[in-house]
C-alpha cells in the first residue's frame, strides 16, 4: 500500500495541535491516528534530511513554534492589534520586523518579533507554554540588545512574551521582572499582567 508523503503544512497542524513544552521536548500528547503521523513525519524527516531521532524532536519543536508565531495574531496587521492592546499603556508602534537576530561573539540571538516606536522598542517572543525558565532566557538574550545597538541607547526597550497557555507562577515571575504576558484567549489576545504592572526599560 502506498503511503503519501507527509506535507509541510501536515507537519504543521501536527504539532499545533499536540506539541507541549517545546523547549524541553517531553512527550507528546496525541490519539493514536495521530502517533501513526508522528512516526511517518518522524521516518519521512529522518530520510530528508538524515537526522537521528534527538535532530527530529528539534526539528519539531522549532517547526512548532514556528506555526505558534504565525497563528498567534489574528489581525493582518500585527502592528494595529499590539496598538489596541497596549494603548491603555500610552504605547503606540509603527512598524515591525520578524525573526529578527544578531550575532553576539559566537552566539545567534534571535527574537520572534520587534516592534518599532518613536522612541520605544518591544522585543517579543512566543511561546506554546512558558514557564520560568523561558522568561530567564528570554531577559538574558533581552539584555544583550542595547548593547548590540548603540542607536537604540536613548529608546525605552521592554519586554513581551506571547504564550498559548501560562500558569500563575510564571505569571508573576514575569510581573517581577517588568515583563508583558500576552495571552492567547480565544480567538483574541490579553495583557494577563496584574493591573500594578510596571513594564521594565531594559
Amino acid at each position: 500500500m502506498d503511503i503519501k508523503k507527509p506535507q509541510y503544512s501536515d507537519f504543521l497542524n501536527l504539532f499545533f495541535r499536540g506539541a507541549k513544552k517545546h523547549r524541553q521536548q517531553q512527550p507528546f500528547h496525541l490519539n493514536e491516528k495521530d502517533e501513526k503521523k508522528v512516526k511517518l513525519v518522524q521516518k519521512y524527516l529522518k530520510n530528508e534530511f538524515n537526522r537521528d531521532e534527538t535532530d527530529v524532536r528539534n526539528e519539531t519543536a522549532r517547526v512548532y513554534n514556528v506555526a505558534v508565531s504565525q497563528n498567534f495574531f489574528q489581525d493582518s496587521s500585527v502592528i494595529n492589534e499590539l496598538n489596541v492592546l497596549l494603548n491603555n499603556r500610552k504605547l503606540g508602534f509603527e512598524r515591525l520586523a520578524e525573526n529578527f537576530s544578531f550575532k553576539v561573539e559566537d552566539d545567534v540571538i534571535e527574537f520572534d518579533l520587534v516592534a518599532y516606536g518613536e522612541d520605544t522598542l518591544l522585543v517579543m517572543n512566543i511561546y506554546a507554554v512558558a514557564d520560568e525558565e523561558d522568561i530567564d532566557y528570554f531577559i538574558e538574550d533581552l539584555r544583550e540588545i542595547r548593547d548590540s545597538f548603540p542607536e537604540y541607547m536613548n529608546h525605552k526597550i521592554y519586554g513581551a512574551i506571547g504564550v498559548l497557555e501560562i500558569e500563575n507562577e510564571p505569571i508573576k515571575y514575569a510581573n517581577r521582572w517588568g515583563i508583558f504576558v500576552i495571552k492567547k484567549s480565544g480567538d483574541s489576545i490579553v495583557v494577563a499582567n496584574r493591573k500594578n504592572f510596571k513594564p521594565k526599560n531594559w
